[in-house]
């Protein structure tokens, strides 16, 4: 799986990717009318990835064996980094 293009953990996209409004005039205006938001504000350092209480996962072994047997070791995944990465409906073809 090295095609796989890592998302953030901290949020949505491509882990590197960053949003640029410099070239959209219209994007700073909306962002403060319709969410109170002042770009160019100081912004907060993502968290450290250390600092996270990550539970461990609820999937059984009896369960895990069976997506194994299913879709390959390799397509089933139960770190907490990746657990984490995909959480909320960030990815809809996950199982877990």
């Amino acid at each position: 799986m090295t095609d796989v293009q890592h998302m953030k953990w901290w949020g949505w996209g491509r882990d590197g990717v960053a949003f640029h409004h410099d070239d959209k005039p219209g994007f700073a205006p909306f962002l403060t009318f319709a969410l109170g938001l002042e770009p160019g504000a100081p912004t907060v350092a993502a968290p450290s990835f250390d600092d996270l209480d990550v539970p461990a996962s609820r999937a059984s072994r009896d369960f895990l064996a069976q997506l194994v047997a299913i879709a390959g070791d390799d397509h089933v995944i139960t770190d907490d980094l990746s657990r984490v990465v995909h959480t909320f409906g960030k990815s809809i073809r996950d199982l877990i």
